[in-house]
């Protein structure tokens, strides 16, 4: 059985994603807010790792799940997820 988004714990910050215990876990929901947390990390020095996906791709979705269990496992880097429907202008060149 796959294992996907919908079969995880979701968040009340975004319906879908699992939780993590952890503050290192960011997600983009408008190209503004990916600007403001690519800006909050860089002013932080704090090493980073992004994940861009498509709500739509099933391939995207099972990769968060394992991107989020990253994020659980590394609490000293900052995650930050954007989807590239929701950050167009940020993600076009992706």
């Amino acid at each position: 059985m796959e294992k996907g988004l919908s079969s995880i714990t979701t968040s009340s910050s975004k319906e879908g994603l699992p939780l993590t215990p952890h503050s290192n876990f960011k997600t983009a929901s408008t190209d503004d807010d990916l600007a403001h947390i690519l800006f909050n990390i860089k002013s932080s020095k704090t090493s980073a790792v992004i994940n861009y996906g498509a709500s739509w791709c099933r391939v995207c979705s099972e990769i968060l799940v394992a991107f989020h269990r990253l994020s659980n496992n590394f609490p000293k880097l900052s995650f930050v997820y954007a989807d590239i429907d929701e950050c167009p202008e940020t993600t076009q060149h992706i």
